[in-house]
């Protein structure tokens, strides 16, 4: 027997409820004991930068000892005055103007350390800025106007840092422009297209990203140059070429990106209309984030779940938003994904 119809708020609450109750199931589901993976440093290097901005927020870190945590600023310390000299001794090496394939590598190296650096400085930059915006924010009132000395105001004036890299960008287009068959050609293409993007000349990103794709359909950034024009037709809410650019992401279940295109999949089929596609894909969302609990690295449980968090929100939204879905239709897709324990327990 169908159940009764129920007010949308009820119907909010009991999708909450049910889907909370698929995650929480899925995840105590007994499974095969699995080793997890080795961590994989992606965090390192320039094309770690793709999503430096974008990357889901981590756990608080862990309050460290007065003893580690000077030892961990010292070899921190160490490493960046390393990373000083030998950029030094790289200038030093072109300026003597090498020939053939010894300038492409010390050219390649240069850059890479010029990049390294420029999101060191960044990042310390970034940290201040938050100090300084939250130092404002600490200076309003709890009405919400300004304290004396016109903290709100002094608010609106902060800029947010931007990464430079005009140097390490220059370096290589020149590879790019003289050393065509270079033998990571791949990245260095992907990187002068990140540099463009965050210069905000997107026309000329979006073109770089391309030839990354057709010169280099093998490349580990193969998927990454699609997620980067993905992300450029999301922002300008150009939906259905979004959704077709992260389908080619799609493609590649292990690719790094597979989690966040699959997001961005089910919110673009939202807003084409696709109701029921998109339910479905916030559900897969769902499923990545229960198996990155059983055997994922530690950066795939943060970021899933912060992904699986938004795509319980969404789901929600998807049914609640849209009037033309009957409760009986919500129930259904339900008995769908979830069998008849999850509807019984919410419904």
């Amino acid at each position: 027997m169908s159940p009764a119809p129920r007010p949308r708020h009820h119907l909010r609450w009991a999708l909450r409820c049910a889907l909370a109750a698929l995650c929480a199931s899925a995840a105590a589901s007994p499974a095969l004991a699995q080793p997890r993976p080795k961590e994989v440093e992606l965090d390192r290097g320039p094309a770690a930068d793709l999503y430096i901005r974008k990357r889901p927020p981590t756990p608080e870190a862990p309050v460290l000892s007065t003893e580690l945590r000077d030892l961990l600023q010292s070899t921190e310390q160490r490493r960046d005055d390393k990373r000083l000299e030998a950029i030094g001794l790289l200038r030093e090496f072109l300026a003597s103007a090498p020939g053939g394939e010894s300038r492409a590598e010390g050219t390649f190296k240069l850059a890479e350390l010029l990049w390294e650096e420029s999101r060191r400085t960044y990042l310390i930059a970034m940290e201040a800025f938050g100090r300084q915006l939250e130092g404002c924010r600490q200076t309003s009132t709890p009405s919400g106007g300004a304290a004396e000395g016109g903290g709100a105001e002094s608010c609106d004036k902060l800029t947010e840092p931007r990464i430079d890299l005009k140097e390490p960008a220059a370096l290589y287009r020149d590879l790019h422009d003289h050393h065509p068959d270079f033998r990571r050609m791949d990245l260095v293409t992907y990187l002068i297209g990140f540099a463009e993007k965050e210069a905000g000349r997107e026309d000329e990103a979006m073109g770089l990203f391309r030839e990354v794709i057709e010169r280099f359909p093998r490349s580990p950034l193969y998927g990454d140059a699609w997620m980067m024009i993905g992300e450029h037709h999301f922002a300008t809410s150009a939906w259905d070429k979004a959704r077709d650019a992260y389908a080619n992401v799609l493609a590649a279940p292990g690719a790094a990106t597979y989690d966040l295109a699959l997001f961005k999949t089910a919110w673009c089929n939202w807003k084409l209309g696709d109701v029921d596609t998109a339910a479905r894909r916030f559900k897969e969302v769902l499923d990545l984030a229960v198996e990155a609990e059983r055997s994922g690295t530690a950066s795939q449980r943060r970021r899933r779940a912060t992904l699986r968090d938004e795509a319980l929100e969404y789901l929600v939204v998807v049914f609640t938003e849209d009037r033309t879905i009957s409760a009986q239709e919500v129930f259904d897709f339900l008995a769908s994904i979830g069998g008849d324990a999850t509807r019984a327990t919410c419904w």
